[in-house]
């Protein structure tokens, strides 16, 4: 994106937000992460919760996990549920792998208990709990 002069970070980041959430075209979601980086880069903070973990969540949807795992340990207003998502898919394991850390990062995140996580071509969280009694 061309730089054209200092953007003013509050339109900057709430256009931002727009493009991110309610995409009309298929680039809106990576030019929401230029601006965000374009925020940060020029100086400002980015302090609201919400534009924290948007920031984050689109980094993490581009496929940045290195820029992610830095950003939650910069960004200290992320709604926690957010955080712990984020958490959680940093430590996907990819096949093969063990799934310990993802189910434990998993299970603080949603407050399941008896999950287990079946590897193959579409991932599958399954209940290990005993069915209960009709």
């Amino acid at each position: 994106m061309p730089r054209t002069g200092r953007l003013h970070c509050a339109s900057a980041v709430a256009l931002t937000r727009v493009l991110a959430v309610q995409p009309l075209e298929p680039w809106h979601r990576k030019r929401a992460l230029e601006l965000y980086d374009r925020v940060l880069d020029e100086g400002n903070e980015i302090v609201n919760a919400a534009h924290q973990g948007l920031h984050a969540e689109l980094m993490f949807h581009f496929g940045q996990a290195d820029r992610v795992a830095d950003a939650l340990a910069a960004y200290k207003n992320i709604d926690r549920p957010v955080r712990r998502a984020l958490e959680a898919e940093l430590h996907h394991p990819a096949p093969g792998e063990d799934t310990g850390e993802f189910l434990r990062r998993f299970q603080q995140f949603a407050a399941w208990a008896d999950l287990d996580l079946e590897l193959r071509d579409g991932d599958a969280l399954c209940s290990t709990a005993s069915p209960s009694p009709a």
